[in-house]
């Protein structure tokens, strides 16, 4: 997994957080409100709009142009979600923006420091593999366990597995206790690993 097997995260479940699912008109005064609440400086909304833009709806058309505003509003007014959108876009890239994995760094740790969890996690993978930033794996852990405690599975999940690999002092136990951990966050890798750790059936 990579800082953007992740991305689609983002996204997942967007749609019944504004409600953009009654009939046309509904949705148009609510895609309005969220317009409305942007504007005022509400980090969230903005985010909302970036996700509803950048995959598009049925009646509102993938605009990424205006996916990208929205994200820098939202980056702006302390969306965590937004600067983490903002870092995947940046590490992606694409035609029209080149990746620029230091700018995704540096929208990843306002995303972190907002305490969103997927940016903790996106940041400590980046600093794992050396992805346009030195290799390194204290900085890595570190990042994996504000994500963990934060309640993201996959930070527990990448953790454990630094100790279960020598990444870090090896150490069983507590690769034992944080895949352990990350299953009951519903990650389905800290699941396998805390199997195979603790010589469970399959």
């Amino acid at each position: 997994m990579n800082v953007l097997s992740l991305a689609g995260s983002l996204f997942t479940g967007f749609l019944a957080l504004t409600g953009l699912t009654g009939c046309e008109d509904s949705r148009d005064s609510e895609l309005a409100a969220l317009k409305a609440s942007c504007e005022q400086h509400n980090g969230d909304s903005c985010s909302d709009l970036s996700d509803i833009y950048t995959r598009g709806t049925k009646d509102t058309p993938p605009d990424t142009d205006l996916a990208l505003t929205y994200a820098l509003k939202g980056c702006e007014y302390d969306s965590g979600r937004s600067c983490a959108s903002l870092g995947i876009l940046h590490a992606q890239g694409s035609d029209t923006m080149p990746k620029d994995f230091l700018k995704a760094r540096d929208y990843f740790e306002k995303a972190c420091s907002l305490n969103y969890l997927l940016g903790c996690d996106y940041l400590g993978f980046q600093y794992l593999k050396g992805d346009g930033v030195p290799q390194d794996y204290l900085k890595a852990a570190a990042f994996f366990e504000k994500a963990c405690s934060l309640g993201e599975g996959q930070g527990c999940y990448n953790l454990a597995s630094m100790y279960q690999k020598g990444v870090l002092a090896s150490n069983k136990g507590k690769a034992v206790f944080l895949a352990r951990l990350a299953c009951e966050l519903d990650s389905e890798p800290g699941c396998k690993l805390y199997r195979d750790l603790s010589g469970l059936e399959q």
